[in-house]
């Protein structure tokens, strides 16, 4: 990962408006519907979810063992903890 934020558009005045802004982007870089994020708060997602994979990783010996396991207060069957870790697994 970079550690410049790569700029791929810029924030204007909106017109008609002291309160607002506006931004353009090019269409090739952030097409229409893409979610826009911050570097800082990208960055604090990404920090949260390698907590949640570290803690997944953790107990994960646990409950590849059994058929369930315990988790705050409630039983959870193997077969979703076993799809949680194939899609972290992918993701990785």
């Amino acid at each position: 990962m970079s550690s410049e934020p790569k700029a791929v558009g810029i924030a204007g005045t909106m017109p008609g408006t002291s309160g607002f802004t506006m931004a353009c982007f090019d269409a090739a870089a952030v097409p229409a519907g893409s979610p826009l994020y911050d570097e800082q708060a990208l960055s604090a997602l990404r920090a949260e979810v390698e907590a949640l994979r570290r803690a997944v990783e953790t107990i994960a010996p646990r409950f590849r063992s059994g058929n369930s396991i315990k988790v705050g207060g409630a039983y959870v069957p193997r077969e979703e903890w076993e799809a949680l870790l194939a899609a972290m697994e992918q993701s990785a």
